[in-house]
């Protein structure tokens, strides 16, 4: 065995082993995905929310989303509530949702009201291995999230490597080339059918 195939042998084997809790997220979450109804149950749990505290709160809301931003961080601020957020409002209420992958915590003020309501979810596997799946993106506040996204893309690019290191591994064994070029151009047949009909 030449040094060249040794080396992309140990690179497909280990990138493998690294990308295990990736792949387990990835394709548990994409199953909930595609099977809804059958987990319907672990999604929107009635009383899933439980009240932390309720505040009378008199504020002047901001309506420009970057002022919106920081009125928020500090209401939360002033609360002892740290972390990461998003921010939204309609006519009625402030919306401020924690994120979080377990046991996330919005918290809403009713302007009418002058109430600010803290509330803490229970998250079931299901949410939580979905919300792991869509969370991207960097420019989020702390370092923690920012070296998430940053994982992501090192483990998108393994992923690469991972698919060209198996198809180099493939080419160098003559007797699998047919079998080989059978499965790619089924899926790939299969992936192009579904794209132009769909």
């Amino acid at each position: 065995m030449t040094n060249t195939n040794l080396i992309f042998r140990r690179v497909h084997l280990y990138l493998g082993m690294l990308l295990i809790p990736w792949m387990i997220v990835y394709a548990v979450s994409t199953f909930t995905f595609n099977h809804r109804n059958w987990f319907r149950g672990q999604f929107n749990q009635p009383n899933s929310w439980t009240q932390l505290w309720k505040k009378e709160l008199i504020a002047d809301v901001p309506k420009q989303q970057p002022k919106l931003k920081e009125w928020a961080r500090s209401v939360l601020g002033r609360n002892g509530i740290k972390g990461a957020f998003n921010v939204r409002q309609n006519p009625q209420s402030v919306l401020i949702n924690l994120i979080q992958f377990r046991n996330p915590i919005r918290v809403t003020y009713q302007k009418n009201e002058s109430q600010l309501l803290a509330e803490r979810k229970r998250t079931t596997l299901a949410e939580m291995m979905v919300r792991m799946h869509i969370r991207a993106g960097y420019g989020r506040e702390g370092v923690l999230h920012d070296s998430w996204a940053f994982v992501v893309d090192l483990v998108c690019f393994a992923f690469t490597a991972w698919t060209v290191t198996g198809l180099y591994l493939w080419w160098k064994l003559p007797s699998t080339r047919k079998a080989g070029w059978i499965a790619i151009l089924s899926g790939l047949a299969t992936f192009v059918l579904l794209v132009l009909t769909m």
